[in-house]
């Protein structure tokens, strides 16, 4: 059998309250202008029987259904070592893709062989808001960018560049059992352009999943809690220069006060809560990073 262009690693810990945005997903791939992909379905799940939600798609997409214990970063690893396609991609399991996305992919690559990746935008198209703080220019990725122009289910891959740098680490990510439950989707680019791959990241690739307009409540500032670590353990485990750390441990700093300046005290707690997470996460980095 001839392997597929695309080999797209979908890993859920779905259950009855995830259904509706999987099938969206694999509704929206059965209408890709580009039709040569598999699926690879990475199934986390103690209890929720993911294969009934499959069955309807088996004879439409060509799906792989594997088992994986838990751990974000472990499971699209497992979902590489299946995987036969040409590229990777990454989509979450609440994203879904525009009809063009895979065929704009493709002639990306054929047109840019010394390229190792391409990296796209997540929007929401109800609210228009994104998923993160998006650069907006067309440019070649740098390890100083990459924090404006990475989010997993926006990024494609040559899968020999993937395997060069030995896939996503696994003590980051959700489910990794460490401090670092998140920016798994940073790491990996910036290994790759410090190994010298190429990544090309272009705002107009567009990948569709809900941003639904931020509430500073309690549970928004405990999720900064938790995730912000990761992100200032990167700075400190890449060794970014001092002034590209300050300038990314500073933000929230700044965040704090326009919004304590403006009476947006719940703004303010979540912005002092990165601050101190990220500060905390990059002495942690940097403590751990061998001395070149």
């Amino acid at each position: 059998m001839t392997a597929p262009l695309f080999s797209l690693i979908l890993c859920t810990v779905a259950s009855d309250r995830r259904v509706a945005e999987i099938e969206r997903l694999l509704s929206s791939l059965m209408q890709q202008s580009c039709s040569d992909f598999e699926v690879v379905v990475v199934d986390q799940n103690d209890e929720f029987d993911l294969s009934i939600l499959l069955a309807p798609f088996q004879d439409k997409l060509s799906i792989h259904h594997i088992t994986s214990p838990k751990g974000l970063s472990r499971s699209r690893n497992r979902g590489m070592a299946v995987a036969t396609g040409q590229f990777f991609a990454f989509p979450d399991d609440d994203c879904w893709y525009a009809p063009d996305v895979l065929s704009r992919v493709a002639a990306f690559f054929a047109n840019n062989p010394s390229s190792a990746g391409l990296h796209g935008k997540g929007s929401d198209p109800q609210t228009g808001l994104d998923m993160a703080r998006f650069d907006k220019r067309k440019m070649d990725m740098t390890r100083e960018t990459a924090f404006e122009m990475s989010v997993s289910c926006a990024m494609f891959y040559r899968s020999g560049a993937i395997r060069d740098v030995g896939g996503f680490d696994e003590t980051l990510g959700l489910g990794s059992g460490t401090r670092w439950r998140g920016c798994e989707d940073y790491d990996l680019p910036i290994r790759l352009v410090d190994l010298g791959h190429s990544i090309h990241y272009d705002p107009t690739l567009v990948i569709y999943h809900p941003c639904p307009a931020v509430s500073y409540d309690s549970a928004t500032i405990a999720r900064a809690k938790d995730q912000s670590p990761s992100f200032g353990y990167l700075l400190g485990k890449h060794g970014y220069a001092k002034r590209v750390a300050l300038a990314k441990l500073g933000r929230p700093l700044g965040g704090v006060v326009l919004s304590m300046l403006s009476g947006k005290f719940g703004k303010a707690r979540f912005h002092l809560a990165a601050l101190i997470g990220r500060a905390n996460g990059y002495l942690a980095g940097r403590r751990e990073r061998t001395p070149d």
